[in-house]
C-alpha cells in the first residue's frame, strides 16, 4: 500500500523508488459553468447522466474549484520542479515559494524547471519583475510549445471569453520571453529525459506542445499526466475534451496513449485533481478508470 506524508501545509510526499516527489498546492481558482467548460464535446445527455453518477448535479452545478499542483523531484542527484503555479493570477494562487519555503527548499536549491506547457496555471509563478525566480536552474520546454505561444499565440480557435484569451497571451509571453530572451529555456525535442529519472513525454492536445513527465527510480514510476486530463470523468470518457484544449481533435487519442502508460505506473498525478493528485489509472472493460489515493 502506497502511502504519503505531509510534511507541510500545501505538500503531500511520496517515494518513488530512491526519488522522493513532494506535491505542492500553488492555489486554486473557481471555474464558472464548469459542465459546459469541463466537457465541452460531450452530449449533453450522456454528460449529466455521467456527472449525476459521479454524484454531481448538474443542475445546481455552478462552479467548480480547481486546484493548482505542481510537482517537485528530488532525486538524489538533483532537484526538479515541474511547472510553477500561477503566480499572481488570483488571491488565491502564488503560493509556491511559501509552500518550499517551508519545507526548507530555496528557490535557488531548484537544478531545473521543467514547463508542461505555457498556460498561465502553469508558467505564472516562472518570473518576477522580470527575473526568473528558479534562478539558478535549467528551465525546459517542449519545442512545440515553446514554437507556439512565442512570439505571438494564435488563439482563435478557442471558445473562450476574450478575458481569458488576453490572460493567456499576455501570461504566457511575460513569464517565457525573459528567459528566451536570456537564451535559459532549453527546447525539448520528442521524448527525452533532461535529468536522471525524469523524463519528458509528449501529450499533445491541451496545448500543441503539452507533455506529460514520468518520474523512474528503482523499478517505481510515477506518471504526471498534468492536464492530459482535468476531471475524473475524463479517464473513463476519454473523448470529451475541455475548453481550454487547443486541439481537441487530438486529445481523445492522447489520453487513451497516456493513461495506457498511466495504468503500467506505479502511481499518476493529475495537476487538477483534488490535492494530492495522486492515484492509480487501472484498465477495465471499456477502458480506464481512476482510483484515487487515500
Amino acid at each position: 500500500m502506497v502511502t504519503y506524508s505531509t510534511p507541510a501545509d500545501g505538500a503531500h510526499r511520496i517515494s518513488i523508488g530512491d526519488a522522493t516527489c513532494t506535491v505542492l498546492v500553488d492555489g486554486s481558482f473557481e471555474y464558472p459553468h464548469p459542465a459546459e467548460l469541463l466537457f465541452a464535446t460531450a452530449p449533453a445527455d450522456e454528460r449529466d447522466t455521467a456527472l449525476r453518477e459521479h454524484g454531481i448535479d448538474p443542475d445546481d452545478w455552478a462552479e467548480t474549484t480547481l486546484p493548482y499542483l505542481c510537482l517537485l523531484v528530488d532525486t538524489g542527484e538533483g532537484t526538479v520542479l515541474v511547472d510553477t503555479g500561477a503566480g499572481t493570477l488570483a488571491p488565491t494562487t502564488g503560493n509556491l515559494v511559501d509552500v518550499l519555503t517551508d519545507l526548507g527548499t530555496d528557490p535557488g536549491d531548484v537544478d531545473a524547471v521543467v514547463l508542461s506547457h505555457a498556460h498561465p496555471d502553469h508558467v505564472g509563478g516562472l518570473v518576477e519583475d522580470g527575473d526568473p525566480v528558479f534562478d539558478d536552474a535549467d528551465h525546459y520546454i517542449p519545442a512545440a510549445e515553446y514554437d507556439y505561444w512565442l512570439p505571438e499565440p494564435d488563439l482563435s480557435d478557442l471558445q473562450l471569453p476574450d478575458e481569458f484569451l488576453d490572460l493567456m497571451r499576455t501570461t504566457a509571453v511575460s513569464n517565457l520571453e525573459p528567459l528566451a530572451a536570456a537564451d535559459r529555456l532549453e527546447r525539448v525535442d520528442g521524448e527525452r529525459t533532461i535529468h536522471p529519472g525524469v523524463t519528458v513525454v509528449p501529450a499533445p492536445g491541451h496545448t500543441p506542445g503539452h507533455a506529460a513527465v514520468m518520474i523512474e527510480s528503482r523499478g517505481e514510476s510515477l506518471l504526471h499526466l498534468v492536464d492530459t486530463v482535468i476531471h475524473p470523468l475524463h479517464v473513463s470518457h476519454p473523448s470529451w475534451a475541455v475548453g481550454f484544449d487547443h486541439q481537441p481533435d487530438r486529445v481523445a487519442d492522447t489520453r487513451r496513449d497516456l493513461l495506457g502508460r498511466a495504468a503500467d505506473a506505479d502511481l499518476a498525478m493529475v495537476a487538477h485533481f483534488p490535492a494530492p493528485g495522486l492515484g492509480r489509472v487501472t484498465r477495465t472493460a471499456d477502458g480506464f478508470a481512476w482510483d484515487a489515493l487515500e
